[in-house]
């Protein structure tokens, strides 16, 4: 289509490569907020913690080359994902050229402008550089340098765990091809690996024994078959899949290719069993382990990145089959027209596709807890730092290795005895949802001193909040009860509907859940209280939940208001699955609540437990008591 193909192609890659450097320093985004940040961590402190160097999880060789990169901050990991994804696009198109595919520039135009490829380059997920390994190791098997291409391909898996899905398909091609005395090289990456690790584990299989997913039963579930069908959208845009589709079907429409493997004359072995199979290995792969819940998959399709190229090498197959179609073949003009088109489809889709403040900037999470670091960071420089969020660490310059700096949030309910100087970063999302701890409920607890409350909103303008506390140090509050407000056992007589077994004591208890939200609870006048306001409360109750949600905006709350003349002015939600540890058993929650001065004596106080939603909860020995301090230490 284009005389001189080559000029082109390094122009477009020179361009794409600038542009997307000057995007790693003016977006300021992530690409993802959890995966990403915690692997530029790792890779960021490993001259400081060597260990990190022959982590499994964080991926040795990802950590071996991205980590001098890392030493210039989160934007050192962006260029370093910019540079390894240029480098992945020219070797694809050389591996188009070098399979003498006609229009071999347009794998270019397919990954400068997939939109998924696109954004999750300026991240610091892994799926970037496996793209480079494996094209490589492609790039070289078509050179015919079979020894290099296979020693490649054996430190994929160091680099993401679908390495050994490639190892399988390269050692299949060698067999095809009788290269039988290439197959013990691909040991050799899990050789090198086992030798380093043993220094560090005294465990020689280390390799094997450490695999994050060596695990049958998946912690996230399972989910669609079509996920990773539908995703294809997502992955590569409505135009690329389009073309995939197509490229795909001029492999299978063409049976010498299928059948015949040894006899080809239009598709090369390489390319059905290195290009073709490695897209569709990875691909078949994690639509089984997400159908049935293997291996800890969580049906996210990023995983295609690392299988880009060959995704391109398909659809240019789709490109120049569309280009075929003999209305379009029948005049030159015609087939360039129909190529242009095409090319236009495909460079305007991540324009539509994406949003640029969804995309490429901090979500609202993360630019709260940017904001709290701006204004607490350097306070808090020395104090031990109880956090959930991954990205919270960067804000606040610290290092989630050192445990004297950085702890998870979750030990805050285990925690016997806080370090002297020790503070708490809460998040919107990880700290209720993955660490159980809500903001309500540190607000409530007299161990935390709040400095302050951070909002921020998203690209849909969605509110996100996080927050800093210091932790009180050197003092040790006792409290005692004084008097016993309110108390029910439920089995005096039966309440309603919401009365069932099974109990902690006696044969009932007090089931809610969004049939019957609301429990049965303390409502009376400020007046027949018979204690002045304000006042501190402390609330227990025995729980059993069938199951804790992960998301807490489905959580069971103890509700706890004050209305004067039937208008609330104060009003907390304390999250009670969030003081659970464990599903189908009876466990204690205790809250703290501190009641402000009434503004009438006729004011009403109310406190119950209300759970809209399915997961049910059963409450027994729900009792209201005053308390007040006693000792401070």
């Amino acid at each position: 289509m284009f005389k001189d193909e080559n000029k082109i192609a390094y122009l477009l890659l020179s361009v794409y490569y600038v542009a997307m450097l000057a995007m790693a320093f003016l977006a300021g985004g992530t690409g993802d907020d959890g995966d990403s940040i915690a692997h530029y961590l790792f890779s960021r402190y490993a001259f400081v913690h060597p260990e990190n160097f022959i982590e499994h999880w964080a991926k040795p060789v990802f950590v071996l080359l991205s980590a001098p990169f890392a030493q210039f901050g989160f934007i050192g990991i962006k260029i370093f994902n910019v540079t390894v994804t240029t480098l992945a696009i020219l070797f694809t198109y050389r591996i188009a050229r070098q399979l003498k595919i006609r229009n071999s520039w347009f794998v270019i135009v397919a990954l400068c402008f997939a939109p998924m490829y696109l954004r999750l380059t300026l991240s610091g997920l892994t799926e970037p550089l496996f793209a480079l390994a494996i094209t490589v190791a492609i790039f070289l098997a078509l050179r015919k340098h079979f020894l290099a291409s296979v020693l490649i391909v054996s430190f994929l898996p160091f680099i993401r765990s679908e390495g050994l899905i490639i190892i399988g398909v390269f050692a299949f091609y060698l067999i095809i091809t009788r290269r039988y005395k290439l197959m013990p090289i691909l040991a050799s990456g899990h050789i090198v690996y086992s030798i380093l690790g043993w220094f560090y584990y005294t465990d020689f299989l280390w390799v094997f024994n450490r695999m994050t997913y060596a695990v049958w039963n998946s912690s996230y579930g399972q989910g669609s078959p079509l996920t990773f069908l539908w995703g294809m959208f997502d992955f590569i845009g409505l135009p690329l899949t389009f073309l995939f589709i197509a490229g795909t079907i001029s492999l299978i429409s063409n049976e010498r290719a299928v059948f015949r493997i040894r006899r080809l004359k239009v598709f090369s072995t390489e390319e059905v069993l290195l290009v073709y199979a490695s897209f569709f290995a990875i691909w078949l792969s994690h639509t089984i382990f997400w159908t049935f819940g293997l291996f800890n998959s969580l049906g996210l399709v990023r995983v295609l990145i690392a299988v880009a190229p060959c995704a391109a090498i398909i659809c240019l197959r789709g490109f120049n089959l569309i280009l075929n179609v003999n209305f379009i073949a029948s005049t030159p003009t015609m087939r360039i027209l129909a190529g242009l088109f095409l090319s236009l489809a495909v460079i305007i889709t991540p324009f539509i596709q994406l949003d640029y403040k969804c995309s490429f900037k901090l979500n609202g999470n993360q630019q709260s807890l940017q904001d709290a670091g701006k204004k607490y960071g350097k306070q808090l420089e020395e104090h031990t730092i109880f956090a959930s969020s991954p990205y919270s660490l960067i804000p606040f310059n610290c290092d989630p290795f050192d445990t004297t700096r950085s702890k998870r949030l979750r030990e805050i309910h285990s925690e016997k005895q806080f370090p002297e100087k020790s503070a708490i970063v809460w998040d919107g999302f990880y700290a209720p949802n993955e660490d159980k701890v809500a903001l309500a409920n540190l607000m409530e607890d007299e161990r935390f001193e709040l400095l302050d409350i951070f909002e921020a909103q998203d690209c849909k303008s969605n509110t996100s909040k996080s927050a800093v506390f210091l932790i009180k140090t050197g003092a040790e509050t006792k409290w005692m009860v004084k008097d016993t407000i309110y108390s029910i056992d439920f089995e005096s007589e039966p309440v309603n509907e919401k009365i069932t077994t099974p109990a902690f004591s006696g044969k009932y208890s007090c089931r809610i859940d969004q049939d019957y939200p609301f429990s049965p609870g303390l409502q009376t006048k400020v007046i027949d209280l018979g204690i002045e306001l304000p006042a501190t409360l402390r609330v227990n109750a025995m729980i059993y939940a069938e199951s804790i949600p992960f998301f807490h905006d489905k959580h069971a709350l103890l509700v706890v208001s004050l209305e004067h003349n039937g208008s609330v002015y104060f009003w907390k939600g304390l999250d009670i699955h969030n003081e659970l540890s464990a599903v189908k058993s009876w466990e204690e929650v205790v809250f703290q609540i501190g009641l402000p001065a009434a503004t009438d004596v006729n004011d009403v106080l109310k406190i119950y437990a209300w759970n809209p939603h399915e997961g049910a909860v059963n409450l027994d020995e729900f009792m209201i008591s005053h308390v007040v301090n006693d000792i401070v230490k």
